[in-house]
């Protein structure tokens, strides 16, 4: 399964300060957990791209119950976009032999919600983003998933897959004392950038030039009077005053 660390707070955007696992991919390494725990055989594989922040992320995902790691480290701290993720996801996938990627629908930070999309498209596989339920079977999963108008789509594919899950699927749990014990006796397998088959042009084709935190706006203004006055009153705010409308 795929994991992202991301800045713990907004004001360490541009930072160096603490990374933790991007929310979404909490659940998705929950529902891997959940998978195992129903067949037994499975076995969990953490996977990651980042410099040394990365490094309690990936311990994080050893303690809840991941069985290994395996990091991609970026050792010239360039950005790498969404389409280079998914491209050196590719390579850890068919390394490692991994017939189902889990992995949250976006991250919390970038939001670009396009790797789970782009590595499907890579590899050939078929791809449920936006799921919300989750069945497993021996050579086909069965995900719901969130479609257009709040609608529930269904979709039935075949083994290998990818899988981007969102809130609502599960609730992910916290590490036991024993599982941060034993995290750190687990292996760690970290792979330089440069060893991946990957093009320069690929990994860096987009560069971010800042990144900051929604300015923060306290303004509350209350609308009184019947239903009828504070709609129409309202309508006048937001055309007139905020011009919105």
């Amino acid at each position: 399964m795929c994991i992202k660390g991301v800045p713990e707070t907004a004001a360490e955007v541009n930072a160096a300060g603490k990374y933790v696992m991007n929310a979404f991919d909490e659940y998705a390494l929950e529902e891997a957990l959940r998978i195992k725990s129903k067949r037994g055989e499975a076995e969990i594989i953490a996977v990651t791209v980042g410099d040394g922040r990365m490094e309690e992320v990936v311990y994080s995902a050893l303690a809840l119950g991941a069985d290994r790691a395996v990091q991609v480290v970026n050792g010239n701290g360039r950005y790498i976009n969404g389409f280079g993720i998914a491209n050196i996801l590719r390579e850890l996938v068919l390394r490692e032999k991994i017939n189902l990627v889990l992995m949250g629908k976006q991250s919390v930070d970038n939001s670009s919600h396009q790797v789970g999309g782009m590595l499907a498209g890579l590899l050939g596989w078929p791809q449920a983003i936006d799921t919300i339920r989750l069945q497993v079977e021996e050579n086909e999963v069965i995900a719901e998933r969130l479609a257009e108008k709040g609608n529930i789509e269904v979709v039935r594919a075949g083994l290998p897959c990818v899988v981007g899950v969102t809130r609502g699927i599960n609730e992910p749990r916290y590490p036991s004392l024993k599982g941060i014990i034993s995290a750190r006796k687990k292996e760690v397998r970290r792979i330089g950038l440069e060893e991946l088959a990957v093009p320069a042009e690929v990994l860096f084709g987009l560069e971010i030039e800042e990144m900051r935190p929604v300015e923060e706006n306290g303004d509350c203004r209350f609308v009184e009077g019947d239903p009828g006055t504070a709609a129409a009153e309202l309508v006048r705010i937001l055309r007139e005053e905020e011009k919105v409308l």
